[in-house]
């Protein structure tokens, strides 16, 4: 039962988060010349 309240809390979470603009921004990958690249 615990489980299914933290369930549905995530909703408003990611509501407000949304409404906010709060996340993780994207990585920007630099490649430079010469430089092999990793995965």
């Amino acid at each position: 039962m615990p489980w299914a309240i933290q369930n549905y809390s995530a909703i408003f979470f990611a509501m407000i988060w949304a409404i906010t603009g709060v996340g993780i921004a994207k990585a920007v990958k630099e490649v430079r010349q010469g430089e092999p690249a990793t995965a």
